[in-house]
């Protein structure tokens, strides 16, 4: 036993540069494999939570007719009916902001357009993440408010607290921002949300 050590010792010696690069390589090697399996659970929640954050978590989605606002009465036809668990309503329409607001073109898609879209905090936060880096995001009962984008709000110089003026039908309507959301780049248009 004693001589198979001293010719392993004795060969290791002889050829240091080897034996240091394949023991380097053992240890990257199991390093790597314990790293991953210690982040891969995580970054498959985050994965799958991205993806349902995109997509939202509906089974059915109900478009209006010729993008008329859905009767209250039809969601509430749709939530007692059996075996449905949750029913969202929400709003969406693109709106052209003025060129005094506009961010330059090539910060984000179709410079000077955004969707406005008005959700119920109380559902739509069951049915979709929002990840909010700053500000609280805005409950029931609120109005004035609006959630945007950091990407948005950094394009359009304006900060949590900060009032944000949005082209309507009878002129404009002001909402203060009450928190910024992280957001992946996307080459869709920007959403802010306001209470529906």
């Amino acid at each position: 036993m004693n001589v198979q050590w001293k010719l392993a010792a004795r060969y290791q010696w002889g050829r240091r540069l080897r034996t240091v690069l394949t023991t380097l390589a053992v240890v990257f090697g199991v390093t790597i494999i314990f790293g991953m399996n210690s982040i891969l659970p995580t970054f498959l929640q985050v994965f799958t939570s991205t993806m349902q954050a995109g997509v939202d978590k509906v089974d059915l989605t109900v478009p209006a007719v010729a993008s008329a606002p859905c009767p209250a009465e039809t969601l509430e036809q749709v939530r007692s009916t059996q075996g449905v668990a949750l029913v969202d309503g929400s709003l969406r329409r693109t709106v052209v902001l003025p060129e005094s607001m506009a961010p330059s073109a090539g910060k984000f898609s179709s410079a000077g357009n955004i969707l406005v879209a008005g959700i119920d905090p109380t559902t739509a936060q069951q049915i979709r993440t929002f990840y909010v880096s700053s500000g609280t995001f805005f409950k029931a009962g609120e109005s004035g408010v609006v959630v945007l984008s950091e990407t948005l709000a950094k394009n359009l110089n304006l900060k949590l607290g900060d009032t944000f003026t949005l082209p309507s039908a009878g002129g404009t309507m002001s909402f203060r921002i009450v928190a910024l959301l992280t957001t992946l780049p996307s080459t869709n248009l920007e959403e802010v949300y306001i209470p529906l």
